[in-house]
C-alpha cells in the first residue's frame, strides 16, 4: 500500500492553528483514502458555492448533512457569528485532542480550513487548489485546470 505525506502541507491560514510535527505524522493518508477526501472537498465547494449565493446563514441548512463531527461545529460556529480567531483556538484543541488518525483526522483539519477560507470570502477556485494540495500535486492539477471537482 502506497502510503504518501499529504498531511506534511502547512497553509498559511492554518498558521494560527500551531499544529507541530507531531500533529501532521498522524495524517498520512493512502490512495485508498482519496475518494472520501474528495468527497470533503466537493462538500466544502458546494457550502462555499451555497455562501456565494444565498449568504452565511444559508449554511445553517446545510450543516446536518456534513458527515464529521468536527465541521459541523466549525460551520456552525461561523453561522452563529464566531470570528475565525474564536474557530481557530476551539478547533485546534479538538484537533490536538482527536483520537482519529489517518484520513479521518485529515477531512477534519480539511473541513476546518475550508470553512475559514469560505468565511474569508476566498474564492472558491482557489478553494479547491488548496484542499486538493492535501491529497497531492495530482490534483492541485486538476483544480488549476478547473476539473475538480
Amino acid at each position: 500500500m502506497e502510503q504518501s505525506e499529504y498531511g506534511g502541507l502547512r497553509f498559511s491560514s492554518l498558521r494560527f492553528l500551531d499544529l507541530d510535527d507531531s500533529f501532521w505524522s498522524r495524517c498520512p493518508v493512502t490512495r485508498e483514502d482519496a475518494p472520501m477526501l474528495e468527497r470533503v472537498v466537493r462538500l466544502v465547494l458546494g457550502l462555499s458555492a451555497t455562501v456565494r449565493k444565498e449568504g452565511l446563514l444559508a449554511l445553517e441548512m446545510h450543516i446536518p448533512k456534513i458527515p464529521v463531527p468536527l465541521g459541523r461545529v466549525a460551520f456552525k460556529m461561523l453561522v452563529d457569528g464566531r470570528g475565525p480567531d474564536y474557530l481557530g483556538s476551539a478547533c485546534r484543541t479538538l484537533l490536538l485532542l482527536s483520537q482519529d488518525h489517518g484520513a479521518a483526522l485529515l477531512a477534519q483539519v480539511m473541513l476546518v480550513h475550508g470553512s475559514l477560507m469560505i468565511y474569508a470570502g476566498t474564492a472558491t477556485d482557489y478553494i479547491a487548489e488548496t484542499l486538493c494540495a492535501y491529497l497531492g500535486a495530482t490534483y492541485v492539477e486538476a483544480a488549476m485546470d478547473g476539473k475538480f471537482p
